[in-house]
C-alpha cells in the first residue's frame, strides 16, 4: 500500500521545482535497512542495503523485484549503473559485485583486504569509475579506466573517505572523515582541499558537484561547506541542522535536497532548501533515511530503515513500460562558448557525451543535465551527444569552444 505524503504548501513556496509535487511512500517489501538507491531511467532503478539485498524496479518504484547478490554478509552501501544493464555494487568487507545484464546476475570482484569498506561508487563514464573507502584508520580512492575489470589505488588517505563525485572523466572531489576534502583533475593525482578538523566528531559523509566551481560537502554536527572556486576555498555555512548527514542534491538554481537521521538530526529526515544555507525541515513522519538520489529536478527517491522508501514526483512510466518518446527540441547556448554551455531541453537529459573534431571523448556528464563547464576544453569544435529520458534517440549537436 502506498501512502501520499503532503507537504506543506509554505515550505514549497520557494522551491520553483518543488510546486505542486508530493512525496509518496512505497512500498519495497522488506524490513532490511536500504543504504542507496539508483536511477538509470525514470522507471528502471535498484536499490541495496543490509544482508546483500539488491532491488530493481521498471515502474519507478511501484514494485520492487529481489535479486540475488550472492552474499548474505555484507552491507551495500552504494550502486550506480551507466546503462540499464551494466553497473555496480559495494560495501563492506572488501564487496564489489557487477552486472552486465540488469542484474539478472551479479559477479563478484575482489580489491583489497577483507577489513576494507566501500563506501561509495561513481562511474563519470562508461569505462572511468571510482571507488572510495577506508579501513578504519586511513582512507583511499580506487580507480578503474577498462569498466571495472582491474581497479589500482590512486590516493591513501589519513583519514576514512566517504563520497564522491565527479563532473567529468577526470575532475572529482571526495570527502570523509575528520572534515577532510581531496580533489583531482587528472583522475590519478590528488591534492587536499581541507585538512583534518579537531575532532572525530568533524565528518563529512556526502559530497554533491553542481559544476567544476560550485558544489557542497556535509556531515556533522552542522557541517556544510560551500565551494564556488572549485574547492580552492570551502566556506562553512550556518545551516542549524543536519542537512546533508546522510544525502544531498542540489539543482541548477540552487535549491536543494538533504536527508539525515532523525535521531542525530533532532528533527524529521529530510530538508530542503532554495539557497543552499538556510534548511526547512519537512513534516514527514520516517524511520532513519539513509540516501537520496534525484534523477532530475522534480523525481527522486529516499532510501531507509526497515527497506523504507519514499518517491517525490510522479514517474512518466505505466506498469514498466517507458512512455511514447515526444519530439524533442534542444537548444545548447551560448555557441560559441567560453565556459558554461546551457542545455535547455523539454525532456530531461540523462547524460552528455562531448567528442573532440578527431572523435576522443573530451567530456562526459551522467546524471540530469542542465549545464556544461566546458572552460578547460581547447578552443576548437565540439560535438554534443545527449542521451534522453526514456530511451529517446539520442540529440546530437555542434557547438565551438572559444
Amino acid at each position: 500500500m502506498r501512502t501520499a505524503l503532503t507537504l506543506l504548501a509554505l515550505s514549497c513556496a520557494s522551491l520553483p521545482f518543488c510546486q505542486a509535487q508530493s512525496w509518496t511512500e512505497l512500498s519495497t517489501g522488506i524490513t532490511t535497512p536500504l543504504r542507496d538507491v539508483f536511477f538509470i531511467t525514470e522507471g528502471k532503478g535498484w536499490a541495496v542495503g543490509d544482508q546483500g539485498v539488491i532491488l530493481t524496479t521498471a515502474d519507478g518504484g511501484d514494485s520492487w523485484t529481489p535479486q540475488v547478490s550472492g552474499i548474505t554478509t555484507a552491507t551495500f552501501r552504494s550502486v550506480f549503473f551507466t546503462s540499464a544493464n551494466t553497473g555496480w555494487t559495494v560495501g563492506s568487507y572488501n564487496t564489489l559485485r557487477s552486472t552486465t545484464d540488469g542484474g539478472a546476475t551479479w559477479n563478484m570482484f575482489s580489491s583489497g583486504p577483507s577489513t576494507q569498506e566501500f563506501r561509495d561508487v561513481f562511474f563519470p563514464s562508461p569505462t572511468t569509475g571510482y571507488i572510495v573507502g577506508g579501513n578504519g584508520s586511513s582512507g583511499f580512492v580506487k580507480r578503474t579506466t577498462d569498466g571495472g575489470a582491474n581497479w589500482a589505488t590512486t590516493i591513501i588517505s589519513g583519514s576514512p573517505l566517504e563520497s564522491v563525485h565527479f563532473t567529468s572523466e577526470n575532475e572529482g572531489w571526495a570527502c570523509g572523515r575528520l572534515g577532510v576534502i581531496y580533489h583531482t583533475s587528472n583522475g590519478v593525482d590528488w591534492t587536499q582541499q581541507v585538512g583534518p578538523g579537531p575532532n572525530i566528531t568533524y565528518n563529512f559523509n556526502t559530497i554533491f558537484m553542481l559544476s567544476d566551481t560550485e558544489g557542497w560537502a556535509c556531515g556533522d554536527p552542522y557541517n556544510i561547506k560551500h565551494t564556488v572556486d572549485g574547492g580552492t576555498t570551502w566556506t562553512g555555512e550556518a545551516s542549524g541542522t543536519y542537512a546533508g548527514k546522510t544525502g544531498l542534491y542540489f539543482s541548477s538554481d540552487g535549491s536543494g535536497w538533504a536527508t539525515t537521521t532523525s535521531s542525530l538530526g533532532g528533527g524529521q529526515p529530510i530538508r530542503q532548501t532554495s539557497d543552499g544555507t538556510t534548511w526547512t525541515e519537512l513534516p514527514l513522519t520516517l524511520p532513519t533515511v539513509h540516501n537520496l538520489f534525484f534523477f532530475h529536478d522534480t523525481l527522486g527517491w529516499t532510501v531507509g530503515d526497515n527497506g523504507s522508501m519514499v518517491r517525490y514526483g510522479t514517474p512518466s512510466v505505466t506498469s514498466g513500460i517507458a512512455a511514447e518518446p515526444e519530439r524533442t527540441v534542444v537548444r545548447v547556448f551560448p555557441n560559441p562558448v567560453a565556459d558554461l554551455l546551457m542545455i535547455a531541453s523539454a525532456r530531461p537529459i540523462v547524460s552528455a557525451t562531448v567528442t573532440d573534431a578527431t572523435g576522443q571523448l573530451a567530456l562526459f556528464r551522467n546524471g540530469p543535465v542542465s549545464a556544461l563547464d566546458v572552460s578547460r576544453l581547447a578552443p576548437g569544435s565540439y560535438t554534443l551527444s545527449l542521451s534522453l529520458l526514456n530511451g529517446a534517440s539520442p540529440l546530437v549537436e555542434r557547438f565551438v569552444k572559444e
